[in-house]
């Protein structure tokens, strides 16, 4: 039987969100790596992500313990993420702050 990760995803992601209907999911290849997309209205970025991530990587353990070849991975992305990054350009300079926060002061 094989495991249904999309759908799994997807109905983590409606429970958590205050507008279901605006989560959406698909799912593409990368070498032996599955990723599942997931994309959800600005309003539930918050509910989707959790307190420090809790909540995003609580479904990235479930997906690291599915059986199979492949490894699972999960994205998520806001609409407005999305619009933006269809033009070529893109606003996401969260791997900028978290290298940052994990550098000690200089002090």
């Amino acid at each position: 039987m094989a495991a249904d990760v999309p759908g799994l995803v997807t109905y983590i992601a409606q429970t958590l969100a205050d507008q279901p209907d605006e989560v959406e999911i698909s799912e593409y290849s990368r070498g032996r790596q599955r990723i599942v997309h997931l994309k959800v209205a600005p309003d539930d970025m918050g509910r989707i992500i959790g307190r420090e991530g809790r909540v995003a990587n609580a479904v990235r353990t479930l997906l690291a313990i599915v059986p199979g070849e492949a490894r699972w991975r999960l994205e998520v992305a806001n609409e407005e993420e999305v619009t933006n990054t269809e033009g070529g350009e893109t606003t996401d300079d969260t791997a900028g702050k978290a290298d940052a926060t994990e550098q000690a002061p200089a002090d």
